[in-house]
């Protein structure tokens, strides 16, 4: 009788000369950049891949954060001797409990994913030792040295493993390790200030808009007295339904778990015992999308909060509005008083207070392409491994056949088309998938696109998207001939989005393979003006949903509407 070879599971990085034979990962960051697929190991299927288990997972997220938020309002409140109410700790909390609770939803999914795939077998499994510590200085540096970081998911996915040991593992425990929190290089003192002045703005620096708008635009919302608050309350956005977490995680665990990953910015000194005014100065403000992240930013605006300060976000990139699934989104932003957004008016069943206005970061591109030299100009996305939010994109496997879909577009073009083209990777993101250097290799007659994307996007012949992201909505509006393609079996788009998209696949700008968008490259390129004419209308219900721009004057039309909401 013969047993099987002892096989060691890689939870967190792999060793340089592991191979197939010898070793199994939890999941492919685990040799990243380098590409596990293509070397043949073998790995858990991707546990969220499916549109519908992700919704569940989203779910699962959003009514954690819903019960963790009033618990950790109480332990705070009593931890620094403050009584600041939910409008305050809301605003401070949320971004950060939205990244906490997607991460521990995701990898716990993944964790029984694991066990589904290996826990019949005979496994020797490196684990961090519980006592291992990580600190982090603020929600930054917990997506990068945290939920991007491969040792940090090693000790989850360690201490997530060992609710569920199977009999036919051995634990090899390594020594503890120790993470210290690496906090932002300092600014300048002049431009710290600079910053601090600008932010302070009831308008603030925002894309699109110059100094002067932010002035006029502050002027406006201190000018206004209106006293209604349509602010959603986070208790108000949970999910009772959603299903309990997997491996029998708990909410108290749950708790715990995020009380003791609190980053250094969210510390007492950081914390104001008092909010000082009984009411908002100033009734409403516009908050850049730097507080998401910008721990010390939200926790300033989180004092006009406290106040009774209304909030009021906006829209900064392509996807809001049409993926089909997000946490971050109603719990962050759309909750607020105000979400102004690039035309539409509704996000699928997401709750929210919409307000579509034309953005001056489009209407700058209205209309600008003019071709300048004949370049087909390929924009891809990220191709991150460890994913870190449970929004509708392509997660962490599904990354190779994305990758993969590039290669076969490019390898279907007529060579011609093909030394015209440039290449525009995505910027680098912690456990990603090598993205131009692989490209480059595989096709050496193609240039990487560098520098600023906006002169090329204007001036290349014809511009290709492999997903629909902020670039899109540039291309509309600055009237640039574009084809689309992805997988439409795994892409995710809310039910009022796909016909709008079926319009743009009927004209022939979207497609469902890389070779029938090279095909339609190679059909129009003598002669894109003509056929971007017969297809252009296919684009406007899109557009205005989309990418809304307009013959108005933009900024005139923001001060008529904020001084009334």
């Amino acid at each position: 009788m013969t047993t099987s070879p002892i096989t060691t599971l890689i939870l967190g990085t792999a060793p340089e000369n592991a191979t197939p034979a010898d070793f199994v990962l939890a999941g492919p960051w685990c040799t990243a950049p380098a590409s596990a697929e293509e070397a043949g190991f073998d790995m858990p299927s991707e546990p969220l891949a499916d549109p519908d288990r992700l919704e569940t997972a989203a779910r699962q997220a959003r009514q954690l954060v819903t019960q963790l938020a009033p618990r950790l309002r109480d332990a705070l409140n009593e931890r620094y001797g403050t009584q600041h109410d939910d409008r305050y700790w809301d605003f401070v909390l949320a971004p950060w409990l939205v990244r906490i609770s997607e991460t521990l939803i995701d990898r716990l999914h993944r964790a029984a994913g694991i066990l589904d795939a290996f826990g019949g077998r005979t496994l020797t499994v490196p684990l961090l030792p519980e006592a291992s510590t990580f600190t982090f200085a603020d929600t930054q540096d917990f997506i990068m040295g945290g939920i991007l970081n491969p040792q940090w998911n090693h000790w989850l996915f360690s201490r997530l493993l060992r609710r569920r040991w199977p009999a036919g593992w051995t634990a090899e425990e390594l020594p503890p390790v120790r993470r210290d929190a690496s906090p932002r290089k300092p600014e300048g003192a002049l431009r710290r200030l600079a910053r601090s002045v600008v932010f302070s703005l009831p308008f603030p620096r925002i894309k699109g808009f110059g100094l002067k708008q932010s002035l006029d635009l502050s002027l406006v919302l201190m000018l206004n007295r209106d006293r209604r608050d349509d602010t959603i309350p986070l208790r108000l956005l949970g999910e009772p339904s959603a299903p309990p977490l997997p491996l029998g995680f708990t909410e108290d665990e749950a708790f715990d778990f995020a009380a003791s990953l609190l980053p250094e910015s969210l510390c007492k000194a950081s914390i104001p015992l008092s909010l000082g005014h009984e009411r908002a100065r100033i009734r409403s403000r516009v908050v850049s999308v730097a507080a998401c992240e910008d721990d010390a930013y939200r926790i300033e605006m989180a004092l006009h909060r406290g106040r009774g300060c209304r909030m009021i976000f906006i829209q900064h990139g392509g996807e809001y509005g049409y993926v089909k699934t997000s946490v971050a989104y109603p719990l962050v932003e759309y909750c607020q008083h105000r979400f102004i957004t690039w035309g539409w008016k509704r996000h699928g069943a997401m709750p929210g207070n919409f307000l579509p206005l034309p953005h001056p970061q489009l209407a700058a591109l209205r209309g600008r392409h003019r071709e300048s030299s004949p370049t087909l100009l390929f924009v891809g996305t990220e191709m991150a491994l460890l994913p870190y939010t449970l929004k509708s994109m392509l997660r962490g496997r599904q990354q190779f056949a994305y990758r993969e879909d590039k290669a076969r577009f490019m390898a279907a073009l007529p060579d011609a088309i093909r030394t015209q083209a440039q290449y525009r990777p995505y910027f680098d993101v912690p456990s990603s998938l090598e993205d131009a250097p692989w490209m480059l290799r595989r096709f050496p007659d193609i240039i990487r696109c560098a520098g600023p994307l906006e002169p090329h996007m204007l001036g290349c012949r014809l511009l290709v998207l492999d997903h629909a992201g902020t670039t899109l909505a540039q291309a509309l509006a600055a009237d640039i001939p574009f084809l689309l393609y992805w997988n439409p079996e795994t892409a995710s788009f809310t039910p009022e989005a796909l016909p709008l998209l079926d319009k743009l696949r009927e004209a022939g700008i979207l497609h469902d393979t890389p070779e029938s968008a090279a095909a339609k490259a190679a059909e129009v390129w003598d002669d894109v003006p003509g056929w971007w004419g017969s297809v252009r209308a296919a684009c406007k219900p899109w557009a205005s949903q989309h990418a809304l721009t307009n013959n108005d004057d933009v900024p005139h039309v923001w001060k008529l509407i904020l001084k009334d909401i």
